[in-house]
């Protein structure tokens, strides 16, 4: 796990894709075309944070496979979460041609944490942190730009960083942040 995430971080890392790049047009989902406004937005966030890569007039990669984007609401009304749809086209999309031995995530569940808080007793101190945009910060390969291409407005664009909706994603993210968690253990609370 070690050797996995110095590498990771090193040399970004692998979303998992065993497939072939798959040359197609997309065409964005109707809740990113009635919301222009707020995808330009997003956009705009992305490019500022280094994540996205464009506009291009062409596709920036000889191979390059496109999704389409899409918005979704998030639990406060009026706020919503960009989606780049990797499950699509259905059999050959980006999520298809990632083994599920990549997919797989065993969280921690409220009974493991009322287990932790019998053991510890009743001056236990429970704590829950939340990491903005957490997939976002995990860089992938260069080589795998041109698996997460987009168009909007007619021009072209890749993604950088792990996304939400990646078949991949939970798995790396958990492996960063349980050693997150093992270093705060081992380093920071034990002092």
């Amino acid at each position: 796990m070690y050797n996995y995430l110095v590498n990771g971080f090193k040399y970004e890392f692998d979303v998992g894709f065993r497939g072939f790049v798959h040359h197609n047009t997309v065409d964005n989902l109707l809740s990113a075309k009635t919301k222009p406004d707020i995808v330009r937005q997003k956009f705009q966030n992305e490019i500022n944070a280094n994540r996205f890569v464009g506009p291009f007039d062409s596709k920036p990669f000889t191979e390059m496979q496109l999704s389409s984007l899409g918005l979704a609401e998030k639990k406060m009304p009026g706020t919503y979460r960009m989606i780049h749809h990797l499950s699509f086209p259905e059999g050959s999309s980006i999520n298809d041609n990632i083994p599920q031995d990549k997919c797989n995530v065993q969280y921690a569940s409220i009974h493991n944490a009322i287990e932790l808080i019998k053991t510890v007793g009743r001056k236990s101190f429970c704590a829950k942190t939340d990491i903005s945009s957490a997939f976002r910060i995990i860089n992938i390969k260069e080589s795998q730009y041109k698996l997460f291409g987009f168009m909007w407005e007619g021009k072209y664009y890749y993604d950088k960083n792990l996304q939400m909706g990646c078949s991949s994603s939970c798995q790396i993210f958990e492996n960063f942040s349980t050693a997150i968690e093992w270093i705060a253990k081992k380093h920071l609370f034990q002092r």
